[in-house]
């Protein structure tokens, strides 16, 4: 977020008339460079400019805005400082908004935002060239809203920001700092403004589902979810909290699709949730498949995955694989998922016909789960079976 091409020219029509000579026409150069987004050949010729006419404030003006675009920051500064005056003049005030406005841009950059925020002030201050304050407040609002003052960043917002002069950008951050401030129904409001304005910008939605959730509106934020599913080009992180919010909703077809993209574009979680959902149809071969994906990837060290995956082995009759995987999830295993692995275990071994190994088993993990009703049932089954 630099300074708009029309800044340098706001007033290139009436300046343009001031200048003389070669230094006039190189200024006048430097402002179709500037304009063209040439900005090294901008910078040379607003310094030839000045090398034949060192006394015009203006052309210290475009050459620290053509400093700010390349990024050189502190020589932009020194060159906005070097004309700023204390004078009543028309020209001087509105070159010092000018320059005021271009310090703070360079400060900003340098993440300085108190000093940031004193020049954008001084340069909304000046009531003259009120074409700038748009831009001036977009920054203004920025560098508050950086030093935690959300209650001037939205004070500001409240005095400037309207249907007609408002961006969708404008409305999203005044819908995030309402939602902060625990106004929900005016931040939904804005997210609305921001999406009718560019429905194509997923932030704008995230920002929605947010603040209804906080509101417990959950039919809207279903829609809402289902409108931002919709949306071409989502990121592989878009696609996948989508595929999470809609299958928490129950909205598994959606969910699906959007898992697999996610998938597909590097979230390699994305297939533990696509095993779940395929292995609830009872997809196990499908399901398998899902689950090695992610094991070979993020989940290499996932003890539930394992077992998931040796509950599909074990469906499809693979119960020697089945068992090998429950005990590769038992190096990975917490207090949580140990007893439903260590079960599984029993059961396998049964499975196989390892009736005395599936006995002791059976026996060591009753003393660690005494209250497992399950495990000391096949404890007793295989105490009657064996004695």
């Amino acid at each position: 977020m630099y300074i708009k091409k029309t800044f340098v020219c706001i007033m290139a029509g009436a300046l343009l008339l001031t200048g003389c000579g070669g230094a006039g026409n190189a200024y006048k150069n430097g402002i179709k460079a500037y304009e063209n987004g040439a900005y090294e050949e901008a910078l040379e010729q607003f310094e030839t400019a000045l090398s034949l006419n060192p006394n015009k404030a203006e052309y210290y003006i475009e050459k620290g805005m053509t400093l700010i675009q390349l990024e050189r920051f502190g020589e932009a500064r020194s060159a906005l400082e070097w004309m700023l005056l204390d004078n009543s003049m028309e020209l001087v005030r509105m070159n010092n908004k000018r320059a005021n406005y271009g310090i703070g841009i360079t400060y900003f950059h340098e993440g300085e935002y108190a000093l940031a925020k004193e020049y954008f002030e001084k340069a909304y201050a000046e009531e003259l060239l009120a074409e700038l304050n748009e831009e001036i407040v977009i920054y203004l609002t920025e560098a508050y809203g950086l030093l935690g003052d959300k209650e001037n960043a939205l004070r500001l917002y409240e005095t400037w920001l309207t249907a007609e002069n408002g961006t969708a950008a404008d409305f999203y951050k005044r819908g995030l700092l309402r939602y902060e401030s625990g106004d929900l129904k005016g931040s939904i409001a804005d997210f609305d403004c921001a999406i009718d304005k560019n429905p194509l910008v997923f932030e704008f939605y995230f920002g929605k589902i947010n603040a209804l959730f906080s509101a417990g509106k959950e039919e809207e934020r279903i829609r809402t979810l289902k409108n931002a599913a919709k949306l071409d080009h989502l990121s592989a992180q878009e696609a996948f909290f989508l595929a999470m919010e809609l299958l928490a909703v129950k909205e598994t077809k959606k969910a699906e699709e959007l898992f697999e993209q996610a998938g597909e574009n590097g979230i390699n979680e994305a297939y533990y949730y696509l095993g779940e959902l395929r292995m609830e149809r009872e997809e196990y071969t499908a399901a398998t498949d899902c689950y090695q994906k992610y094991i070979s990837g993020s989940g290499a060290e996932d003890a539930f995955a394992y077992n998931q995956l040796a509950l599909c082995f074990s469906a499809q009759g693979e119960y020697a694989l089945a068992l090998e995987n429950v005990k590769k999830g038992l190096n990975f295993c917490n207090k949580q998922n140990e007893e439903e692995l260590l079960f599984n275990q029993v059961v396998l071994l049964e499975k196989l016909g390892e009736y005395r190994d599936a006995y002791d088993y059976a026996k060591r993990f009753s003393e660690l789960f005494p209250e497992n009703e399950a495990l000391l049932k096949e404890l007793k089954l295989l105490d009657a079976m064996l004695y």
